[in-house]
This record gives C-alpha cells, structure tokens and sequence, in this order.
C-alpha cells in the first residue's frame, strides 16, 4: 500500500516554487448548468490549479483558462483520473482558437 501511495504521490505532488503554465481547457458535451458547475468544481479542485477562469460558455461545452504549478502533462494526469471525462481531440479543437493563452486539451463528458 505504501508503494502506490509513493507511485501517486510522485505523479501528482507539486512542489514549493514550481513553475506556473497555463492550459485551456475545453469540456465537450456539456448539457447543464449543473454539468457546467461540475466540471469547473472538479478543475479548481485540482492540486496543481492555482486560477480557473471561463473563457468561452456555449450550451454544449466550455473552455477554461487554467494556471497551475506544473505543466500539462501533469494536469491530464489529474483530469484523467476523473472517470466522467475522457480526453478528446475534437473537443482539443475547440480550445484552439484561443491557444495564444496557453496549450490546449479537450475531453467530453462520458456517459
């Protein structure tokens, strides 16, 4: 049990002065308000995200700007561990018009 908890810890722990990315991501097949609310809850819970902001709301998906300690790679890990999401490349596209504030990743909510 305490080599999981050692694998997990060294592949979403940050550290103190860690530097700060930035990454939009969108969430594909968003069908609710509540849909809406439980995906920006579950990014600004994330360990590593220090700021979440909207950047685009349409009915069906949203993009968020995320500032984190970290890098990107990081942070699919975590997303990834959400199993409602899975990464999407469709839904990457939609976050690509804005890829001047940071690298873009999808995912779309799973039924």
């Amino acid at each position: 049990m305490a080599r999981v908890a050692d694998t997990y810890a060294s592949s979403f722990a940050v550290s103190a002065g860690e530097a700060t990315s930035t990454a939009l991501v969108a969430i594909d097949r968003l069908g609710s308000a509540r849909e809406f609310a439980r995906a920006s809850d579950y990014l600004a819970g994330l360990t590593a995200v220090k700021k979440l902001l909207p950047v685009s709301i349409n009915p069906d998906y949203a993009v968020f700007r995320v500032e984190m300690a970290g890098n990107t790679d990081m942070l699919r890990r975590s997303i990834g561990l959400a199993d409602w999401l899975a990464e999407d490349e469709a839904a990457r596209d939609l976050a690509a018009p804005f890829a001047a504030q940071g690298v873009p990743v999808g995912y779309r909510i799973t039924p």
